[in-house]
């Protein structure tokens, strides 16, 4: 079902709209998915909370990436810093839980992404695959 969560899909990714299709003409994007991703879009990296990071590690996910536009190309100016601040406080706090903060990265990239979403994530799936299945499952 459109939506669901996949039982395969064991890291959830928050990706900034802008940064996925940025100005690609709606005709032409590509389909920004990655095997063993939940992806999740939303308007602006800035939109995902700590509590949105520490609810995917504690529904069942190995880890999480936020996928987020560079700062200098960040069309809502202080979205991309207000998303490092947040991860930043979500790390904290899943260190204080004992569980690894190397399982939430910050993934910036130039838009648009769409056409190569596996690739620009590749790097930050992998260390979350080392580090093994979340504690809570």
């Amino acid at each position: 079902m459109k939506g669901e969560r996949s039982k395969m899909s064991n890291i959830t990714a928050f990706c900034c709209h802008n940064c996925l299709y940025g100005g690609m003409d709606a005709r032409k994007r590509g389909r920004a998915e990655a095997p063993g991703i939940w992806k999740i879009e939303m308007p602006c990296s800035s939109r995902v909370e700590a509590i949105h990071i520490l609810k995917a590690i504690e529904n069942g996910s190995d880890g999480v990436i936020v996928l987020a536009c560079p700062e200098r190309t960040c069309r809502m100016i202080e979205g991309s810093r207000r998303a490092e601040k947040r991860i930043a406080k979500a790390k904290k706090l899943l260190a204080e839980a004992g569980i690894e903060p190397e399982r939430v990265a910050l993934v910036r990239a130039e838009p648009p992404v769409a056409g190569k979403f596996e690739r620009v994530i590749a790097e930050a799936k992998a260390a979350i695959k080392k580090l093994g299945p979340t504690p809570l499952k």
